[in-house]
């Protein structure tokens, strides 16, 4: 369902979940809201964390996590065109303008790149149908990325276990 009516900082303000924030307080907010919330993967590990979730059927969420701190985060919701020009027009603002942004001639595709000294902020926008866009933000650090995912895949194999911790299913013989 598209958001509607809301402003580029409304549709940012109103986030459920944020970059850097700590694991506790993820968890405390997907808690509070139980009925709100449909997990779609857990993924734990001594020092890591992972989890995709959705928010009320519209809002997607993925974040990571490394000794308890995020550092990358994926929202993905669905708006209508105008709302996707107000998100465009709030993040230089409030980060500076970039030469890593560009939309298609027909306004279908819509793309910005901030590389900032401790992260990277990307947004997308791709038209799904009439005036409905799907805005994919991502804000992550890659200096973190790639150490906590080797991480990841160490304590996930050295925990050997008989279920795919994605999918909760269990792993082929």
């Amino acid at each position: 369902r598209p958001a509607g009516g809301r402003s580029g900082q409304q549709l940012v303000s109103d986030a459920q979940l944020r970059y850097a924030m700590d694991f506790a307080d993820a968890q405390s907010t997907l808690s509070k809201g139980e009925k709100d919330w449909a997990v779609l993967y857990n993924v734990d590990t001594p020092s890591t964390n992972e989890f995709a979730w959705v928010y009320q059927e519209r809002e997607f969420y993925m974040l990571r996590f490394y000794q308890g701190r995020c550092y990358f985060i994926e929202r993905r919701v669905e708006a209508p065109l105008a709302d996707i020009e107000g998100v465009f027009k709030y993040y230089p603002g409030l980060l500076g303008e970039t030469p890593e942004g560009t939309m298609s001639r027909d306004q279908s595709l819509w793309y910005s790149h901030w590389m900032l000294k401790d992260r990277d902020v990307e947004l997308t926008a791709a038209v799904r149908e009439g005036d409905s866009y799907l805005l994919t933000y991502q804000e992550f650090d890659p200096l973190v990325l790639g150490e906590a995912l080797r991480v990841q895949e160490s304590e996930l194999a050295s925990q050997p276990s008989e279920v795919d911790p994605i999918t909760g299913k269990p792993r082929p013989s």
